[in-house]
């Protein structure tokens, strides 16, 4: 099975990772977490987002298993 490269920008960086083609839609799935996270930064003062990134990404995954 062929990798596919997928590149997903969270707090102005971009982060590369491989997936299998075939096995589930990636690119999905990096657009879910990034409008989860977008969420949550707009629920946030912007100076917490901004300075507590982990606090925020434990927010977003709280989120997703929530759901």
């Amino acid at each position: 099975m062929t990798e596919k490269l997928i590149t997903i920008e969270l707090f102005g960086e971009k982060f590369n990772f491989k997936a299998d083609e075939g096995h589930f839609k990636a690119e999905e799935v990096a657009e879910y977490l990034k409008r989860e996270l977008e969420t949550v930064e707009s629920q946030l003062p912007a100076h917490t987002a901004k300075s507590n990134k982990l606090a925020v990404l434990v927010l977003v995954a709280l989120n997703i298993s929530k759901q």
